[in-house]
C-alpha cells in the first residue's frame, strides 16, 4: 500500500479519477500521472472511441467531475494488477475531507461491489459503500432511479452541418482531451457531441503523440511546459466555446474556434504567457490587437518561447515595458528590473556617450553625470523602449515620467550625441541634438573649455584583491575612522550590497569608500536559511542599493570595516530589520550600540509576531536548553568512506552496521532476480541490478534517458548507468531495509568540485586522508537530505587538513554560539591563511577568488 499527493487532472469516468502527482525536484515541465480507480465500486462505462455510453454513465462522470476536477487530494493504492497495463485501485480523499467513493455510493451513481457469498465486507470503507448504497437505493438516486439513462448521440457527426448550426455561437463545453496547446477534443454539455478544435488566433510548440515520443521524437521547446498549462487550467472543466472556421476537409471532426474560461480567452492567455505566437489570418478579428499588443509583451520579457525563436518584428516597430531602475553604473549604462517578469535587465542608453567610470579609469565629468541621473531615477519606475541591438547589449530609449534620461544628460553638458547607423536611431534622437546644440551655446559642463574639468578622486578602503591591497586598505581605514567617529552622522550612498547587515558606502564629504556593518545586528547566512537570507538581501537591496543614508560609525575591526547605525529616510535600519523578523540582536554586543533599548524592543515585538526568523520561535524556546549544550552532546560515529564523488562530495558506511549491510548484500546475491517486462521504472524508485563486478546490488532511480537509467548504489554510493532490461524489482524485505551509505559534505567549506580548477587534485587529496581508514564523524547540519560533517580521527580533522592543502577555504559569513563549533572554524581559518601565504593548492597562483 502506497499513498501520495496530487491535483485531480481529469475524471476518467464515473469511478475513476487522474491525478497530477505531487513530487520534488524538478518534472521536466510535466509532472508524473496517476489514474485511481476507486475501489468497491463501479460506474456505467462511458463510450470511447465512437462507442455507445452505457445507461447513466454521462451523468456518472459529470457527478464525479464537478466534485473533484480541480481539487487537491490524497489517493491511497491499495491494490496493482499485474496484466500488461496495470490498473491501480484505491481511495480517493479530498483537501476538504470529502471520500470520493463514499460520496458516489451515496448519491448512487455506482453500483458498489458486493462482498463474497457468505462474508462480510472486508474493510470499514467497504461497509460504509454498502450503507451509502442502500440509502440511494432507497432514494430512488442516481441510477437507481425509475426510468433509462441516455446513452449519448447517435450516429457520426456529420462536420459541415455542425458547423452551420454552430457557427459563431458561444456554448458551453468540456475539454476532454489535450493533444498539445494547439489541439483539443471538446464535448458539447448539453448534446455530448465530440469534436476535435483547433485553437484559433495561436500557434504553440507542438508535442508529438505517444507513440512517436517512444519513437524518439521529442517534443518542441516549452511544449510539454505549455501542454500542462492547458491540463492544469482546462482539461475536464467547462469552457465557452465559439467555433470560427471548419478544419481542412481531410480532417473530419475538426474545427477551428476559440476557448475562454472565467471570462478570459485561451489564445491571449497563450500569448500572454509565451506559450504560443500569433497567427493573424484565422484569429477572432476582435481580439487581433489585443493579442498583438500581448505578443509585443512577452517577446520583451522573453517568456519561455520566445527564448527559443527571433520575433521577426517590422521596420520602426519597438518593444516596449516598464520597471524600476535598481542601479545606475555611469551616467549612460542602467540596471532596471522588468515589472512583469522581476527580471534585472542592463541597458545602454542610446545615442549618447558619457565619460567613463571605471576602476582603472575615471574620466572627467563622470561621477557628475552618474550622480545626475542617480539622483533622479533610483527607485524609481521608468519606461524602456528598445531601439536597438549591438554586441548582445540592448541600446534603449529611457523615459521617466515622458523625459528621456539621455536627454536629462545631454542638456545638462554631462554626454555628446552620436550615431552609429542611420537605423540605430533613439525614438528621441531628434530631442538629443536640439539639447545639444543648447548645452553647447550655454557652455555648460563638457562644453565649458574655460573651466578646469572636475575630476574624481576617492580613497577606496575596501580593495580586497590581495595581501598588499588588504593591508593598505587596512592603513587607509584607520586614517578615517577617528574623524569618521567624531563627525556623528555623515552622509553616505550605499554602493554595493555585500549582504544584508554589509554595505558599501562611499561617503563624498570625506571622499572616502568604506565597508559598513550594522552593529550588534545578525541576518540569516545562506548556510542557515537561504531562503530568507536571499529575501532579505533582496529587501535590503531594493530599499539601499544606491540610496542616499544618513551613518553613525560606532567602531571599526582589525580588516578595516566600520560597525555602528545606518539611517534611511530617517529610519534606522537595525531597527527595520528587526521589527521585520529578517535579523536578531548579537546580544553580547548591543548594549554598547546608541540604540541598545529600540533594538532589543523591535526584536521582542518580532518574536511577539513569530515573524520570519522567529516563525518557529516556541519551538526554538523549548530546545533553547539543548543548544546551549550541544558541544557536549555530540554524538560520533565510526565510519568508513565508501565512495568519493569529489572533494567534498563522498558516501560514508557506519561500522557498526556492517553486519546489515553484510545480511542485505547476503539476501541480495542469494535471491533469484527474473527478467520482468514492461517493468515500470520512475525515479527515486529502487530495483536491483548486477555491477559490473557481476554482484547485485540495491539501486536508486537518479535520471531516466530513454532507455538509459542513472542510477546509485544505496549501499555504497557509486553511480552507474544501467539499461532498463538490467533492472529488477526488489522483494518487500529487501526494499525496506535501511540505505547504508549516507551522503555527505565536509561541513563549513567550499571545495572545488571534478571539471572545477583543482578538482582533480582535490578529491585525490580526500581519498588519500580517508581511503582504506576506519575514521570518526560528527553531524553539523543536514540540508536536504545531506549530512555535513565533520571528519577525521583522534589525531587530526579532515575539514582542517582539507584547507591546510590549500583545496578548501571557509563558507562565508559562519556564525555559531557553540564553543566547539567556533574552534573548529578558527582552525580552519588559521590553516587557510596558512595556505594562501605558503602558495599551496588553489592559492598556488595567487588569490583565486580574484577571478
Amino acid at each position: 500500500m502506497s499513498s501520495g499527493f496530487g491535483v485531480v487532472r481529469a475524471v476518467n469516468s464515473g469511478d475513476s479519477v487522474s491525478i497530477f502527482e505531487t513530487v520534488r525536484g524538478p518534472t521536466g515541465g510535466y509532472p508524473p500521472i496517476r489514474d485511481i480507480y476507486l475501489s468497491n465500486i463501479q460506474a456505467p462505462k462511458l463510450g470511447y472511441n465512437n462507442g455507445t455510453d452505457k445507461p447513466w454513465a454521462w451523468e456518472s462522470r459529470e457527478f464525479l467531475r464537478e466534485l473533484c476536477i480541480g481539487q487537491k487530494v490524497k489517493f491511497t493504492v491499495e491494490h496493482k494488477t499485474a496484466n500488461e497495463n496495470p490498473r491501480e485501485y484505491g481511495s480517493v480523499v479530498t483537501d476538504s475531507g470529502t471520500n470520493l467513493a463514499e460520496a458516489i455510493a451515496l448519491a448512487g451513481w455506482a453500483e458498489v461491489r458486493a462482498p463474497p457469498e457468505g462474508k462480510e465486507a472486508r474493510t470499514e470503507e467497504h461497509k460504509t459503500l454498502l450503507l451509502n448504497q442502500e440509502q440511494a437505493k432507497e432514494g430512488k438516486l442516481g441510477i437507481w432511479q425509475d426510468g433509462e439513462g441516455s446513452t449519448g448521440p447517435s450516429g457520426k457527426l456529420n462536420s459541415l452541418q455542425f458547423f452551420d448550426k454552430h457557427k459563431e455561437k458561444p456554448v458551453d463545453a468540456i475539454i476532454e482531451y489535450v493533444r498539445d496547446a494547439n489541439s483539443y477534443t471538446v464535448a458539447l454539455k448539453d448534446t455530448r457531441e465530440k469534436f476535435n478544435l483547433r485553437i484559433a488566433g495561436v500557434s504553440a510548440p507542438r508535442v508529438p503523440s505517444k507513440a512517436k515520443q517512444e519513437a524518439g521524437e521529442k517534443p518542441e521547446p516549452v511544449g510539454l511546459e505549455a501542454k500542462f498549462f492547458i491540463e492544469r487550467h482546462l482539461l475536464n472543466r467547462t469552457v465557452v466555446v465559439v467555433i470560427t472556421a471548419p478544419g481542412e476537409a481531410k480532417r473530419q471532426n475538426e474545427f477551428y474556434g476559440s476557448i475562454s474560461f472565467a471570462g478570459r480567452s485561451l489564445a491571449s492567455q497563450l500569448i500572454k504567457n509565451g506559450y504560443g505566437k500569433l497567427v493573424e489570418w484565422n484569429a477572432p478579428p476582435k481580439e487581433v490587437d489585443e493579442l498583438k499588443k500581448l505578443q509585443k509583451e512577452a517577446i520583451g520579457q522573453k517568456l519561455r518561447i520566445w527564448k527559443h525563436i527571433e520575433a521577426v518584428e517590422s521596420a520602426g516597430k519597438r518593444k516596449e515595458w516598464s520597471g524600476k531602475v535598481c542601479e545606475v553604473r555611469d551616467g549612460s549604462s542602467i540596471v532596471v528590473q522588468d515589472s512583469v517578469t522581476g527580471e534585472k535587465k542592463f541597458i545602454i542608453l542610446s545615442n549618447v556617450k558619457v565619460p567613463r567610470m571605471t576602476k582603472s579609469e575615471v574620466q572627467p565629468y563622470s561621477y557628475e553625470a552618474r550622480e545626475h541621473i542617480r539622483k533622479k531615477v533610483i527607485g524609481k519606475k521608468v519606461t524602456v523602449m528598445l531601439d536597438y541591438e549591438r554586441n548582445d547589449v540592448d541600446f534603449c530609449s529611457v523615459f521617466l515620467d515622458k523625459k528621456s534620461l539621455a536627454v536629462m544628460l545631454v542638456e545638462a553638458g554631462l554626454a555628446n550625441v552620436v550615431s552609429y547607423d542611420d537605423n540605430e536611431k533613439s525614438i528621441a534622437y531628434q530631442d538629443l541634438t536640439i539639447a545639444e546644440n543648447r548645452a553647447k551655446d550655454k557652455g555648460k559642463n563638457l562644453w565649458n573649455k574655460s573651466k578646469t574639468a572636475p575630476i574624481y578622486r576617492v580613497t577606496d578602503t575596501t580593495l580586497r584583491q590581495n595581501d598588499a591591497e588588504k593591508k593598505q586598505s587596512k592603513q587607509k581605514a584607520k586614517q578615517f575612522f577617528g574623524a569618521l567617529q567624531r563627525a556623528g552622522r555623515v552622509d553616505g550612498i550605499v554602493e554595493y550590497v555585500f549582504n544584508a547587515s554589509r554595505l558599501k558606502v562611499s561617503i563624498p564629504n570625506e571622499k572616502c569608500i568604506i565597508t559598513f556593518g550594522l552593529e550588534a545586528i545578525r541576518t540569516p547566512t545562506k548556510e542557515e536559511n537561504e531562503e530568507l537570507c536571499k529575501e532579505v538581501h533582496d529587501f535590503v537591496y531594493d530599499k539601499l542599493q544606491q540610496r542616499d543614508v544618513q551613518l553613525i560609525v560606532e567602531n571599526s575591526d582589525q580588516a578595516g570595516n566600520f560597525f555602528g547605525s545606518l539611517f534611511i529616510n530617517a529610519k534606522n535600519l537595525g531597527i527595520t530589520l528587526l521589527e521585520m523578523g529578517y535579523a536578531k540582536l548579537n546580544h553580547s554586543s548591543v548594549d554598547y550600540t546608541n540604540y541598545a533599548n529600540e533594538y532589543k524592543e523591535a526584536e521582542e515585538s518580532a518574536k511577539k509576531k513569530r515573524i520570519r526568523i522567529w516563525a518557529n520561535y516556541s519551538a526554538e524556546e523549548k530546545q533553547a536548553t539543548s543548544q546551549l549544550n550541544e558541544s557536549k552532546q555530540i554524538r560520533l560515529y565510526k565510519v568508513n568512506v565508501s565512495e568519493v564523488i569529489d572533494g567534498n562530495w563522498f558516501y560514508v558506511q557506519m561500522v557498526d552496521d556492517a553486519k546489515v549491510l553484510d545480511s542485505i548484500m547476503k539476501q541480495l546475491n542469494e535471491e533469484d532476480h527474473p527478467f520482468v517486462p514492461n517493468l515500470s521504472v520512475k525515479k527515486g524508485s529502487l530495483f536491483a541490478a548486477k555491477m559490473p563486478d557481476n554482484v547485485w546490488y540495491r539501486v536508486k532511480v537518479e535520471k531516466i534517458d530513454k532507455g538509459n537509467i542513472g542510477v546509485v548504489c544505496v549501499d555504497f554510493g557509486m553511480g552507474i548507468t544501467v539499461d532498463r532490461s538490467e533492472l529488477r524489482p526488489l522483494s518487500p524485505k529487501l526494499a525496506s531495509a535501511p540505505i547504508q551509505a549516507k551522503e555527505c559534505k565536509l561541513a563549513y567549506l567550499q571545495i572545488p568540485a571534478i571539471g572545477e580548477d583543482y578538482g582533480e587534485e582535490a578529491a585525490d587529496y580526500f581519498e588519500k586522508l580517508t581511503s582504506q581508514k576506519q575514521l570518526l564523524a560528527s553531524v553539523e547540519h543536514i540540508d536536504g537530505g545531506i549530512s555535513y560533517i565533520s571528519l577525521g580521527d583522534e589525531h587530526s580533522l579532515i575539514n582542517v587538513q582539507m584547507v591546510g592543502a590549500g583545496y578548501g577555504v571557509l563558507s562565508g559569513n559562519l556564525r555559531t554560539d557553540d564553543p566547539r563549533k567556533q574552534k573548529l572554524i578558527e582552525e580552519c581559518r588559521k590553516k587557510e591563511s596558512e595556505a594562501r601565504r605558503n602558495r599551496v593548492g588553489r592559492w598556488e597562483l595567487g588569490d583565486f577568488r580574484d577571478d
